[in-house]
């Protein structure tokens, strides 16, 4: 009896810490560009970063293993996937149209994988939920409405 009631406890501890390991899916990074950043992916699954400017250059650790290409429609993004099933951590370097530079950790994985990463607020941007609270002003000049905020 004692047995069995060990035995279910372990069973929910190893549960509860492999639900706190997951990482969201669909995620915004607010990147510090001095630092670098965990991106998990698993095998057999596609992976989305988006940028907040056009891509110029692409480089991984691991070419053999990864694949990145640019997306020939939305040049701000990259698609990543896993060439095979492996355990091995790779990075990622990209440089931007205005020479910024990110670094990422690739990080396979069976059980965390990430379909969509935002990078600096590239799908919502800052002036969407920024400026809610601001006071605005409607002008109307003729058939022209212009709208005024205290955005520079």
């Amino acid at each position: 009896m004692l047995y069995n009631v060990f035995i279910r406890l372990l069973f929910l501890i190893l549960i509860t810490s492999e639900l706190k390991a997951s990482v969201p899916r669909i995620e915004n990074f607010d990147l510090n560009r001095k630092s670098v950043s965990k991106i998990y992916i698993s095998f057999s699954k596609a992976l989305i970063i988006r940028f907040p400017e056009a891509i110029e250059e692409i480089r991984l650790g691991l070419p053999n293993f990864y694949e990145a290409e640019i997306s020939k429609i939305y040049k701000k993004e990259i698609t990543l996937h896993l060439i095979e099933n492996i355990k091995i951590p790779s990075n990622l370097i990209v440089r931007t149209a205005s020479s910024n530079v990110y670094v990422f950790d690739l990080v396979p994985s069976a059980i965390n994988h990430q379909d969509v990463v935002f990078i600096d607020d590239s799908f919502y941007p800052q002036k969407i939920y920024k400026n809610e609270s601001q006071e605005r002003k409607l002008i109307s000049e003729g058939q022209k409405t212009f709208i005024f905020t205290n955005e520079l």
